[in-house]
């Protein structure tokens, strides 16, 4: 059975007997907000625009802004670590849409072209595939890098003595 990523969020009784609950509370609050700025870096769309290389990806309402939406902070038991970053979009067509986004890549692209006869009588639509180089889009290197010289505040007074 495999293991739900729910079951490792940072309010969880078994996470928290795990790390402490100031641990939990500190890791929690700082991967959320390092998510929270990925996020807003992702821009939504008025029109199917598309962001430049080097750019965070743009966010489009009409195909629901899955990267923007599927973010998540949790704790990592196997590697005793906070994780910050996208799910693997399990019903995509591309599953790896957010590390191909992050790294660059290639993915499969298919294009659609409705084939009419004359007097525009709809015949049907061809699809044809092609694999297409998509350049990088980070998003999570860089709101780590923009949220890194202000982690160490953050913990300063997290933990406190009786």
């Amino acid at each position: 059975m495999p293991l739900k990523l729910t079951s490792l969020f940072f309010d969880k009784e078994h996470i928290i007997a795990l790390i402490g609950e100031a641990n939990a509370r500190q890791l929690d609050k700082t991967t959320a907000h390092l998510k929270v700025v990925a996020q807003r870096s992702m821009r939504y769309s008025a029109s199917r625009t598309y962001s430049a290389p080097g750019e965070p990806p743009r966010a489009h309402r009409a195909t629901g802004a899955k990267v923007r939406k599927f973010l998540f902070n949790y704790y990592d038991p196997s590697t005793k670590s906070a994780v910050v970053g996208p799910e693997k979009l399990s019903n995509v067509r591309g599953k790896d849409v957010p590390r191909t986004l992050e790294k660059g890549g290639s993915s499969e692209v298919q294009t659609r072209e409705v084939i009419r006869k004359t007097r525009g009588l709809f015949v049907g639509v061809l699809v044809q595939s092609h694999t297409a180089r998509i350049a990088a889009r980070p998003y999570m290197g860089p709101a780590l890098q923009q949220e890194l010289p202000l982690i160490p505040d953050r913990w300063l007074n997290s933990i406190q003595g009786p």
